[in-house]
């Protein structure tokens, strides 16, 4: 079993959301993006909500993300796992993610992509980070297999969070 590393940040200015996720899948990693797997729905809801479209070039969809105020990263900084279930995931070490909202207190807001970075966030950071509000969010995985219309009803919240 491979260790294998996560991403810098997608972060800009003034971020008001910082949108976490748990580690980049295989396909992923492979791309070098945030959610790059082809079926992940992360780019096509922000897309959706932000007015870019989800095929755009990465740097582009980065781009519409931090000017709207919305960080990304994962809760994890490396891990060792066979494939890209989160169930799979094993002796983990995470980001800074105190570090990262100290530097940026624009950050009101954690949305937690999925269950596992949720946990994640809850055990590891939300005693250091009591201003903070952490809100869990349907997972934009593929292998989450809840519709994309119910998803994107719920992912529709954050626009609250950026006005």
């Amino acid at each position: 079993m491979a260790r294998i590393d996560s991403f810098e940040p997608i972060v800009g200015e003034n971020p008001k959301i910082l949108i976490l996720g748990t580690m980049p899948s295989v396909m992923s990693l492979e791309v070098q993006e945030y959610y790059g797997h082809g079926r992940n729905q992360f780019w096509r809801i922000m897309g959706d909500l932000l007015g870019f479209h989800r095929d755009d070039p990465y740097e582009i969809r980065k781009a519409h993300v931090m000017e709207n105020g919305i960080a990304v990263w994962d809760v994890m900084q490396s891990c060792e796992r066979k494939g890209s279930l989160d169930k799979d995931i094993k002796n983990a070490e995470y980001n800074d993610i105190v570090g990262l909202i100290r530097s940026y207190p624009s950050i009101r807001f954690v949305i937690a992509n999925g269950s596992k970075a949720r946990d994640v966030y809850n055990r590891q950071f939300r005693e250091a980070l009591p201003q903070i509000e952490m809100i869990p969010y349907y997972s934009t995985s593929p292998a989450n297999a809840i519709a994309y219309e119910k998803k994107m009803q719920q992912w529709r919240g954050i626009i609250q969070f950026l006005e």
